[in-house]
């Protein structure tokens, strides 16, 4: 009994030194692990150069963005201007077009201004032989001298036709505006049937211009026969001077209509010859 007891006791000693050897390694081994270092600061500097960096890289996608914007807009540009080119091109070759046409309606219209020339030449001889038969108090003498003027002005119109493209000569003569348009007008007017009402807007002053009267009279009267087209029911005719100063450089002739208005599709055809 005594022999057991000790056996008992010295195992337990044995198990009591066992674990307090490996309680003694376990704590030792526990010892040698050191919580993690804090990370270390960032230098100023290093924090400055990285703000600069970041910022840096935000103004250079900001200019790509900007640039991209310019791209954007030449882009578009380019092909309006492209669109612009091709409107050109296309007026240039109806512009050419419309020369052929001219070119040859000159050539057409040479031989029929030479047989007009002629019979305005026995008209004209005519009317200056009745003038001179009648007598100076005769009223028909406006009626003659009228039918004089407007024989002048047709053979001047049909040598610029027969001269059409070659330099025009001008023949410039001091004209009283005021009495030339109240002149011009009524002839302007004779014979285009419908119910005009022809109305004068002129200063009281005498307004003088140097131009050359039939061109003058040739224009006012396309003026006052488009008038007319316009107004195929009647209407009121309104013929105005303005004058800018008293040398005669700068005169404003207005002809104004009750009318429609030329049609949209006519406008760019409006300086077209004949």
């Amino acid at each position: 009994m005594e022999s057991l007891n000790s056996t008992y006791w010295m195992a337990a000693g044995m198990v009591l030194l066992a674990g307090g050897i490996a309680a003694f390694f376990f704590i030792r081994a526990l010892s040698r692990f050191k919580a993690p270092a804090a990370p270390p600061d960032i230098p100023s500097e290093k924090m400055e150069k990285t703000e600069f960096v970041i910022d840096a890289f935000g103004h250079v996608v900001q200019q790509l963005k900007e640039k991209e914007q310019e791209l954007q807009q030449l882009r578009t540009q380019a092909e309006r201007r492209a669109t612009d080119a091709e409107r050109h091109n296309k007026i240039l070759l109806e512009q050419m077009e419309m020369k052929k046409r001219l070119s040859l309606l000159g050539e057409m219209s040479a031989g029929i201004a030479h047989e007009f020339r002629n019979s305005l030449g026995t008209i004209l001889g005519y009317a200056r032989l009745a003038s001179k038969r009648l007598p100076d108090e005769d009223p028909g003498l406006h009626y003659l001298s009228s039918i004089v003027d407007e024989i002048g002005a047709l053979n001047t119109i049909l040598q610029d036709l027969l001269s059409y493209g070659k330099p025009l000569t001008l023949h410039p003569s001091p004209i009283d505006v005021s009495e030339f348009l109240r002149k011009t007008v009524p002839n302007a007017l004779q014979g285009r049937g419908g119910s005009m009402t022809l109305r004068y807007d002129l200063p009281s002053r005498r307004v003088l211009l140097t131009a050359d009267e039939i061109l003058m009279r040739q224009v006012l009267a396309n003026l006052i026969h488009n008038a007319v087209d316009a107004m195929p029911d009647g209407g009121e005719i309104t013929c105005s001077l303005r004058s800018y100063d008293t040398s005669g450089e700068w005169v404003e002739i207005r002809v104004s209509d009750t009318g429609g208005g030329i049609a949209e599709e006519h406008l760019e055809k409006i300086f077209l010859p004949f």
